[in-house]
């Protein structure tokens, strides 16, 4: 059995964040945070294997609110803005201010700073 790609990592995960999203809709946001965690491991190997700094920083701070400790469940909006980050990864990347602009609607979304999940002191 080969190991899957990174467009199937993306696409397992976005699977997740649909799922996650209806839960949040439903008001099972707690469950729905849960559930994100779990994709933490797919996408530590997605930015292992990003093409360049920008998708790289984009699944990092991804990889940040799945493994995150602080704050609330994440809602609807935070969903959304992963699944565009995700759709953005899969579908080529993104330039420099892109990227931080993406990090930011992430960081917003999420209601908590979303910094490098491997720097010391990262809450998760």
């Amino acid at each position: 059995m080969s190991t899957p790609g990174p467009a199937a990592k993306v696409a397992q995960i976005g699977g997740v964040v649909l799922r996650c999203r209806k839960e949040a809709d439903r008001g099972a946001a707690d469950a729905a945070r849960r559930r994100f965690s779990e994709t933490a491991s797919l996408l530590a190997e997605i930015e292992v294997e990003a093409p360049d700094l920008t998708c790289r920083l984009v699944a990092q701070r991804l990889r940040s609110a799945a493994l995150s400790t602080e704050g609330g469940a994440y809602g609807v909006g935070f969903y959304d803005a992963v699944s565009e980050a995700l759709r953005r990864l899969h579908g080529g990347g993104f330039d420099f201010d892109a990227a931080i602009g993406m990090v930011e609607a992430l960081e917003a979304a999420a209601g908590v700073p979303l910094p490098d999940p491997d720097a010391s002191g990262h809450a998760g």
